[in-house]
């Protein structure tokens, strides 16, 4: 064994190792951003915050509250799609992420209400970050409700269907001046397709369907463009495999008969 290596395990070497390695701790001074988030948002410091159960990181609970809607249903379909309300229980880490968590959803709340006929609503924001939980309102101004001014069927393809076949507007769910409700409208296209299915046109298919609102009388005009294919009926009927019963006796069974309307 070396002089150095003894010298080192003797009390004097591991002294002055000892009184190195605390020479060199304080020699080292603290950075002033240690314990800090490098990127931590200005709120961060002054938001209350608490930390999720279970978890060390800290959260920001919030509140939510929707004023200006006295429609029931209306707010139902309001709440039912917020995101605000429907991740209430889970608290975003910062008031950067609860307020990009309250503009997401101001695009969707206005997607809602023009879905719902409100096509000049406004919806405003209002954040407070210095209560526990925090506090966030949104305001809406929903306007006039656009109504159903016209609903027309136009009919493409080689072999359009008669008149007396084609379904006419009360038929489809739809009447005059009712709430040009996006929902609605969708499904009158989705109900043509199936009368038109059970009146023999089994390929019936909306090709397009165009609306269009009117912001001076607030309304709206619906274009559906559609191709209900041929017409199709029943063939010839082919019955085999019996062995005791007649085919004839099988035949007069069926609810349709060759040549009939599918």
């Amino acid at each position: 064994m070396s002089m150095g290596a003894k010298q080192a395990r003797s009390p004097e070497g591991l002294a002055r190792i000892a009184t190195l390695a605390i020479a060199i701790g304080v020699a080292i001074p603290a950075s002033p951003a240690q314990g800090r988030e490098p990127h931590a948002s200005p709120w961060a410091e002054t938001a209350p915050a608490t930390k999720a159960p279970g978890t060390t990181s800290e959260m920001v609970p919030y509140h939510v509250q929707f004023v200006g809607i006295d429609d029931a249903a209306l707010r139902s379909t309001l709440e039912a799609a917020s995101q605000l309300i429907e991740l209430e229980s889970r608290p975003p880490p910062t008031p950067a992420r609860l307020k990009l968590r309250v503009e997401e959803d101001l695009t969707r709340l206005t997607s809602v209400m023009r879905s719902e006929g409100y096509y000049d609503a406004v919806l405003r924001s209002e954040i407070d970050t210095g209560v526990s939980p925090a506090k966030v309102v949104i305001r809406f101004e929903p306007g006039p409700r656009y109504r159903l001014a016209r609903y027309e069927v136009v009919y493409e393809g080689e072999s359009p269907p008669p008149e007396a076949l084609r379904p006419d507007n009360k038929q489809l769910g739809l009447e005059p001046d009712m709430p040009a409700r996006a929902p609605r409208i969708a499904a009158a296209g989705q109900q043509w397709a199936v009368l038109m299915t059970e009146r023999g046109y089994p390929l019936a298919r909306v090709v397009d369907r165009k609306a269009v609102i009117n912001r001076e009388t607030k309304t709206m005009h619906v274009t559906l463009r559609v191709d209900a294919g041929p017409a199709a009926r029943f063939g010839p009927v082919t019955i085999s495999g019996l062995e005791r019963l007649d085919p004839d006796h099988v035949r007069r069974l069926l609810p349709w008969r060759q040549g009939e309307s599918y």
